[in-house]
């Protein structure tokens, strides 16, 4: 299916040391072509210049070389890793070229080195140009990646929800997650493997079949381990952001 979920959700990035030198913020997950594209909107909050490197990765940790598209601020090319600067207030934006045939999917971060404070926050934005139709559009806030146990509420009855989660972490690593009802009796247990700084994408109810025509929650076991998630709620083509939930912090 063209406009499937799976299209979008099937990144790595600078390894979790790097998180406790210098701020990272985390985009969990980029889709390019196959009628996506994606925007990553960056501010400096602060009073002083940032200056950023942005490195993109694919599902497998590799180096992944992205279509950018031609703007105000950036130069069309493809680029696997990017440094620029961006000035007190200044509003940055860069956006994938999305005219590939097929789907690409990653994920990447963006470091402030030499910096002892994060100055820049973003939002990142993923567009399906839906032909004869409307485009529709959903938001998620770049922020730091989730360390330790964290949470997704999920709704399969007359919708279907995505989850992507990238591995933080520079060796493979194995989640639990506890499925839930919406009454909070636990129904299954679900294992997965992620390679080093790897990420993995998927319609719930294609993977997990106890999530199938139900609404409840998934709490993922992450042992201290860092990573970077979230999920979408679609309705046909149409789709809304769901923020993984951080436990215990």
């Amino acid at each position: 299916m063209r406009y499937a979920l799976l299209t979008l959700f099937c990144a790595p990035f600078f390894s979790a040391t790097a998180q406790s030198v210098d701020p990272v913020i985390v985009i969990p997950h980029i889709a390019d072509g196959g009628f996506w594209k994606t925007t990553f909107k960056f501010v400096n909050l602060g009073t002083q210049k940032a200056h950023m490197q942005m490195q993109f990765l694919g599902n497998s940790g590799e180096t992944w070389s992205v279509p950018i598209a031609a703007s105000a601020d950036f130069a069309a090319g493809n680029y696997a890793f990017l440094a620029f600067d961006i000035g007190p207030g200044q509003t940055v934006t860069m956006v994938t070229a999305g005219t590939a045939s097929d789907t690409s999917t990653g994920w990447a971060v963006a470091a402030q080195p030499n910096s002892p404070v994060s100055l820049v926050a973003g939002t990142t934005i993923f567009t399906q140009h839906v032909p004869n139709g409307q485009d529709q559009e959903a938001s998620i806030p770049m922020a730091d990646a989730i360390t330790g146990d964290f949470a997704l509420i999920f709704d399969n009855t007359a919708y279907s929800t995505g989850i992507a989660i990238g591995n933080r972490e520079s060796v493979s690593v194995t989640l639990t997650a506890h499925i839930r009802d919406r009454l909070g009796k636990e129904i299954d247990t679900q294992l997965f493997s992620l390679p080093p700084n790897g990420h993995v994408a998927f319609a719930l109810p294609s993977v997990w079949n106890s999530t199938a025509g139900i609404a409840g929650s998934i709490v993922f076991s992450a042992a201290g381990l860092t990573f970077g998630s979230f999920g979408l709620r679609f309705n046909g083509n149409a789709f809304t952001t769901i923020l993984s939930v951080p436990l215990g912090q």
